[in-house]
């Protein structure tokens, strides 16, 4: 699935709070739904920006490189139980 302003506007308003400040790249996929955020943070990565003082996205950044170590140890430990069978 494609990301885009459509898909994601929903997953955020049904996980964060408004009151909450928002931090994101420059994606144009943010650029709407963090109007409605106490406040909208961008680094901005094309320009080599990847914090500005307490402004970052480390923590997502993180969580997604978790969830795909996570995703890639489930598929192999599938496929040693499947190769183990033969």
């Amino acid at each position: 699935m494609k990301t885009n302003t459509i898909t994601i506007v929903p997953i955020i308003d049904a996980v964060a709070d408004t009151l909450a400040e928002l931090m994101t790249d420059n994606s144009y996929v943010f650029h709407q739904t963090g109007k409605q955020f106490a406040s909208h943070h961008i680094v901005y990565h094309m320009a080599k920006e990847y914090a500005r003082g307490n402004v970052h996205i480390n923590t997502a950044e993180s969580f997604n490189s978790m969830l795909e170590r996570a995703k890639a140890f489930r598929k192999n430990q599938r496929y040693r139980s499947f190769k183990s069978e033969f």
